[in-house]
């Protein structure tokens, strides 16, 4: 390996493992080629695990967390039958409170358009998918009245964040009383 690869590989390392985004690269036959730490915390798997288990199943282990395996299996079945095809689909996660993760596959090519293999990116979605009810409903914003010299709280109403709000926007009528 050349020295501006090394370093360049360096570089590209250093940025996956900082980042809060879980990043997975696996080769053509589906097996973890790389991982950071984020994808071992998104996914709950150990990197032991991920070492001992060379043909460890991703795809899999998001269905076994899914709070529903069966849709998250037909949504992940639609990703991982075309590695080629840049994709993505949201997931709820059953643990102790229900958290979403949102799943994008994206095909790796070499410079001569042939594919290397597929990455998959990991993100906690959960403050995206939360429903409102369960949100703040209003965002506070500090404005300052300077003659009285008190803070008052001016209240703003913010679209709708539920996937299957039946209103128009920016607010609907079911959700967001």
């Amino acid at each position: 390996m050349s020295s501006s690869l090394a370093r360049e590989y360096f570089i590209l390392s250093e940025i996956a493992t900082n980042m809060r985004s879980g990043f997975i690269l696996l080769n053509p036959a589906e097996q973890v080629a790389y991982f950071n730490p984020s994808a071992e915390r998104l996914i709950g798997i150990s990197r032991g695990k991920l070492l001992e288990h060379p043909i460890f199943d991703v795809r899999e282990q998001l269905i076994s967390l899914a709070a529903n395996p069966e849709s998250a299996q037909v949504e992940l079945d639609r990703i991982w039958l075309h590695p080629e095809l840049e994709s993505s689909t949201d997931l709820a996660l059953a643990d102790a409170a229900v958290r979403w993760l949102r799943v994008q596959s994206f095909p790796v090519r070499d410079d001569l358009d042939q594919l290397l293999g597929r990455g998959v990116l990991l993100d906690d979605i959960t403050l995206e998918r939360t429903p409102r009810r369960l949100a703040m409903k209003h965002w506070l914003s500090p404005r300052m009245n300077s003659r009285r010299r008190w803070l008052s709280l001016k209240v703003v109403r913010l679209p709708c964040w539920e996937t299957r709000c039946v209103g128009m926007p920016p607010y609907c009528v079911k959700c967001c009383r």
